[in-house]
């Protein structure tokens, strides 16, 4: 029990209180006034009047000719012993809590029992947490206490006063005895006036004071809201879940300066003439922004309801758009809040006035106002909705350091947290409140940032952090008024306690799963899955696909192993397809980047020196100059043909489409070099797309990691050996010298003969090292120690290696940092435009984002999809009475098909074939084309899946189909080979000659298999497989009989020699043909088209899977 005591400082002055009671009865029966038993008439000195005792603040409502009786005044001592305000009278206290709270120990070692807290006032002041102790004769103010909220207690001989911070007076007391005695006047309940008195606007709230590292996390928290809000908020209980303390700040908000500037504000708009919501709704379009969402979004559609002040947002991607979504809102918004919408208000935009919205207004009979022109403030309550929003986003991007790609989400998130926080001054509510008709329960957003306090003026506050901001329930889709949360886009991963990111992904479990056929072909590749349950590869990749939800983790002690300028690769998940649901969600991992990037590509020097990223850009390559020594300056030569320089601003994107780095590229205009005078040898070795993919098929195959690394300014380390001259480059003129010109001793980009000099530089380094070359391959490299191996693919300056022993990748990675300035990007995830997603059970590769972006560009997203990319009964032919279309869109999309088919053999044939109508294509053609695109939307996620550990045998197939061309009756032939279960590589050509047989055709197209199977045997070689009488299947008895026929007849004599030669390689055991029916012939895929079953069929033998970026 006595753990609970509260022990007083007054046990030294009860002497003195007890005879000044005692003197004061005296005085009172000398005076007769029997009938007077109010306390502070027995506790007031007798020379001083209750006038000159009172404290100076008096209430703010009160009438001074208002008789006392009516307020009670009372006596209060302020001490400094105990620990909490205290009264004896329960008809002083409101908001009352009954609570047992411990005891007090009196002078006298009485015990008194503490019973519960409330607040007193007085109209003007309200304080809080004061203890109320039955029986207690005297009332008391703790300065301690005082202090704690944030007041100043002065003491001095004569009397005390409690201050505020500003000096400004709440209570004077003066000395009496050894005590410093007051009167405060409460107001008891039982006052008439007591409602108005105590109302939150009519009084100040004592409340604690929070501490500096709190006021700045609620502030941030709350989108940066101003402190004056937040703490009426907490006053009047509007919000559950903030503290019951005094917010404030001790200096300006560095992000609310930045994000808060703003010009001279429209004046506002003091009435309103609405009585309901939705009388008036304002609108008002911002865009286009600088820089597109993550959703692709560039214009955001601002509606405002006059009466509530509350919010929706609409993000649009093109300004056209608006019309079709505020028809769509007016409808969804008046049967959800069972309203109707009876004006608007807009600017005069077109989104805003044409024929389209006005004649669906004028049928629902709507009325719709415009503001005059360029004069935005008949618009102000849109407009002021527009800087607040903008504002509040900006300062929580400026706060976390997302990147500005990020801009749809913050203003999204500001829109949530300000439609459930700001008051509307006419009714004292919020505008969540206002609409449905029950106060908020704000669900707070998660704080992954770092808590960031201000520093005083004068000093840095720069907080650098690689956390993000990460919000729940925030969406680029349109904000419900039905269900006021944004929809969830961006949700947030596990969040400990004190708000840092914890948890991992769980690992995937593997379902191995084969299909037997007759003849050695690829089994169907084990299909990773969570759970036990197996379905077939049709129902795997014509699966319906579910919105899933997107969970953003920020980086944490991963982001060190890389550098700033490229993206961390993250595993993405499980790469499994199992039946998904919206409630249970798979977690993925987004890299986000800690510093802003500009996202704009300037076209001239000027445009590039206004801004300070790009300004930075330029000055890094210098510096990369100046470390590389890759020129000196010299006076101008006489004779010598000086080479001007151009810059070239390009920005580099990751999988993600996000920015990277800003490549300021010092090119050399390399047009006006001489050949024999300026360069000689200009053609760099590049690795086979081919190549690219042995090299994964092999990691898989043994288990390995790949990873990535890239040269930065790679060009600048090749050594020149011809004499080259350029200018300076402009805005870097040494003033010194300006008639000065650089002489190159290492090569420049654009100079004709750098790519080259980069690779024998490169080439040189790597042999000195201890490794070795590529037979086939120059662009392979390999070095052997004992058991182990590491393996290093170079196109460029872009670099991938991986090895079966961890320790020698790092030992690589050292070897060239230790001679070039290098990125390392961590595993292998983005190359050549392939996006690489690396799994504990294989590796999968497609060019979705690639897909994605070539729906847009030519204007197929919102088109329905194709089962095929080619129809079976279509036959194509010349067209020439059909109508010509536009040659350069035509070529545009073969050129880029033909760059998807790295990754998607399923449409190889299919562009090959209309490719051949590129010099005068038809409308026919055009819609033919559009058909693959189309089947392409309907399958964005498709790629190539290389499981581990699998078999490694090098098997061909062949096919033909007998003249398939109507043009020329030409044949296509078409070829696959796989490594074990594995594709890496296909083709589907036309022959160059007429065949008069299937026999002819089949052979010559087994010949090219060959010819393919004979590069990839001596690739092999290089990583170890020497691999004799390999296997090619083809579905031709004929043509198999005529490898093996060393007679020419006269049904083959004609064949051009050139395809002769598979003859000799079956007769010295390099190659056997085997015979496999129709059915199982799985090029058939890359010379004809079939309907779905059959397609998908085919897809699946091929290893072919369906994996979207969320899996």
């Amino acid at each position: 029990m006595f753990d609970n005591l509260l022990h007083f400082g007054l046990a030294s002055s009860l002497n003195a209180h007890n005879s000044n009671v005692k003197s004061h009865k005296r005085r009172r029966r000398r005076r007769g006034n029997s009938k007077t038993s109010s306390s502070v008439q027995s506790l007031m000195p007798k020379e001083k009047s209750e006038k000159e005792t009172a404290p100076s603040v008096l209430p703010a409502s009160s009438n001074p000719k208002e008789p006392i009786g009516q307020w009670v005044s009372h006596v209060w001592y302020i001490d400094s012993g105990a620990h909490r305000h205290m009264t004896g009278h329960r008809s002083f206290l409101f908001d009352f809590v009954e609570k047992f709270e411990g005891y007090v120990k009196m002078a006298d070692s009485r015990l008194r029992r503490i019973e519960g807290h409330g607040s007193i006032t007085d109209g003007k002041y309200v304080i809080k947490q004061m203890r109320y102790v039955r029986g207690l004769a005297y009332n008391m103010f703790i300065s301690s206490q005082f202090c704690d909220n944030g007041f100043w207690c002065k003491q001095f001989m004569c009397g005390a006063t409690v201050n505020t911070e500003d000096e400004t007076p709440v209570l004077i007391a003066r000395r009496t005895g050894n005590l410093y005695t007051t009167v405060f006047r409460c107001i008891p309940q039982t006052h008439p006036q007591f409602e108005d008195l105590s109302h939150p606007d009519n009084k100040i709230c004592l409340l604690a004071k929070a501490t500096k590292a709190d006021s700045w996390l609620w502030h941030q928290r709350l989108c940066h809201q101003n402190f004056k809000d937040m703490n009426k908020l907490v006053s009047r209980g509007l919000v559950s879940g903030l503290p019951e303390t005094r917010l404030s700040k001790d200096t300006l908000c560095s992000a609310c300066e930045l994000g808060k500037m703003k010009r001279s504000s429209h004046p506002p708009k003091l009435e309103t003439n609405c009585r309901s919501p939705l009388d008036m709704l304002h609108m008002d379009l911002c865009g286009p922004m600088r820089i597109e969402s993550l959703a692709r979004k560039k214009y955001m559609l601002v509606l405002v309801d006059e009466f509530s002040r509350f919010t929706w947002l609409e993000f649009l991607r093109a300004k056209s758009d608006a019309a079709d979504r505020i028809i769509a809102f007016i409808k969804r918004i008046q049967v959800s809040l069972n309203l109707k919408v009876k004006k608007l208000r807009s600017d005069n935009g077109t989104e805003f006035r044409n024929t389209k919205l006005h004649s669906f207004l004028e049928d629902v009979g709507i009325s719709h106002n415009f503001s005059a022109v360029r004069t935005p403030q008949q618009n102000g309550v849109v407009e002021r909705k527009n800087r607040t929003l903008v504002e509040a986003a900006r300062s929580m991007m400026a706060h976390s350091g997302v990147p500005k790609s990020f801009w749809a989400e913050a203003v999204a998130t500001a829109c949530y947290t300000q439609n459930h926080t700001l008051i509307v001054k006419r009714t004292g509510k919020t505008a969540y409140e206002m609409i449905e008709k029950h106060p908020s329960d704000y669900d707070l957003p998660i704080l992954t940032g770092p808590i960031i306090v201000p520093a005083a003026p004068g000093t840095s506050t720069t907080s650098v952090s690689y956390d993000a901001f990460v919000t729940e329930s925030t969406s680029e889709a349109t904000t419900s008024a039905q269900n006021t949360t944004p929809e969830p886009v961006v949700s947030p991963p596990q969040i400990s306690s004190n708000e840092q990111p914890s948890g991992a992904s769980p690992e995937p479990v593997v379902a191995q799963t084969s299909t037997p056929v007759r003849a050695p072909i690829p089994e169907a590749a084990p299909l990773p899955s969570p759970s036990t349950s197996q379905r077939s590869y049709a129902q795997v990749v014509r699966e319906p696909k579910l919105e899933v939800v997107l969970n953003i983790e920020p980086l944490g002690r991963a982001i060190s192993v890389w550098s700033r300028s490229h993206p961390p690769s993250h595993i993405i998940g499980s790469p499994s397809r199992n039946v998904q649901t919206r409630s249970s969600k798979k977690s993925d991992n987004l890299g986000l980047f800690a510093c802003f990037l500009s996202e704009f590509e300037p076209s001239e020097i000027n445009q590039a020196l206004s801004d300070p990223d790009w300004v930075r850009a330029m000055q890094d390559e210098l510096a990369e100059f100046e470390r590389n020594k890759v020129w000196r300056l010299v006076k101008r030569p006489w004779g010598k043909s000086i080479i001007g320089l151009k810059r070239i601003f390009r920005n580099k994107k990751d999988e993600n489409n996000l920015v990277i780095r800003n490549k300021a590229r010092l090119v050399a205009k390399g047009f006006l070099q001489q050949e024999g005078i300026d360069y000689d040898e200009t053609f760099p070795p590049v690795a086979r797309i081919e190549a690219i993919r042995i090299f994964l098929v092999y990691a898989a195959h043994k288990n390995m990691m790949v990873y990535q690394m890239d040269v930065k300014c790679a060009f600048l380390n090749g050594v020149l050996h011809e004499e080259v001259y350029v200018e300076q480059p402009e805005g870097f003129v040494d003033p010194r010298f300006p008639d000065h010109v650089s002489a190159l001793d290492k090569a420049l980009y654009g100079l004709k003969q750098a790519p080259r000099a980069w690779y024998e530089t490169l080439t040189i380094y790597l042999l000195e090292a201890g490794y070795k070359k590529g037979t086939i391959d120059p662009t392979l490299f390999l070095r052997k120690l004992g058991d182990d191996l590491i393996i290093v693919q170079i196109y460029m300056d872009d670099i991938i290696f991986a090895s079966t022993k961890p320790e020698l990748c790092k030992e690589f990675e050292h070897t060239m940092k230790s001679q070039f300035q290098m990125s390392m990007m961590g595993e292998l995830t983005f190359f050549l435009g392939l996006q690489v997603r690396q799994f504990p059970e294989g590796i999968f590769i497609n060019q979705s984002k690639y897909v994605h972006d070539l729906l847009t560009r030519f204007d197929v997203v919102g088109s329905n999809s194709a089962a095929t990319p080619m129809s079976r009964s279509f036959q194509m032919d010349a067209d020439l009475s059909g109508k010509p279309v536009d040659l350069k869109k035509y070529r545009a999309m073969i050129g880029s098909l033909l760059y998807l088919t790295a990754s998607r053999p399923d449409i190889v044939f299919s562009t090959g074939v209309y490719a051949r109508y590129q010099c005068d294509p038809r409308d026919s053609h055009l819609k033919a084309v559009k058909r693959i695109l189309r089947y392409l939307k309907g399958t964005p996620d498709f790629g190539l899946w290389y499981p581990k550990g699998s078999s490694f045998e090098l098997i061909g197939y062949t096919d033909s189909d007998h003249a398939g061309c109507k043009l020329d009756r030409k044949s296509t032939s078409g070829a696959c080979q796989f490594l074990g279960n594995k594709l890496v590589s296909w083709s589907s050509r036309k022959q160059n000659c007429v065949s008069l047989s299937t026999a002819e055709a089949e052979y010559i197209a087994a010949a090219c298999c060959c010819s393919q199977i004979l590069w990839m045997k001596t690739q092999l070689a290089d990583f170890g497989y020497t691999m004799n009488r390999t296997p090619i299947y083809c579905d031709s008895q004929s043509a198999i009989q005529i490898t093996a026929n060393p007679v020419q007849h006269s049904k083959t004599k004609h064949i051009d020699i050139r395809y002769h030669f598979i003859k000799d390689h079956v007769e010295k055991g390099n190659i056997e043909l085997y015979f496999v029916e129709s059915d199982l012939q799985l090029a058939d895929l890359f010379t004809k088209a079939f309907d779905e079953k059959r397609h998908f069929f085919l897809l699946s033998k091929l290893g072919m899977l369906d994996l979207p970026p969320n899996v």
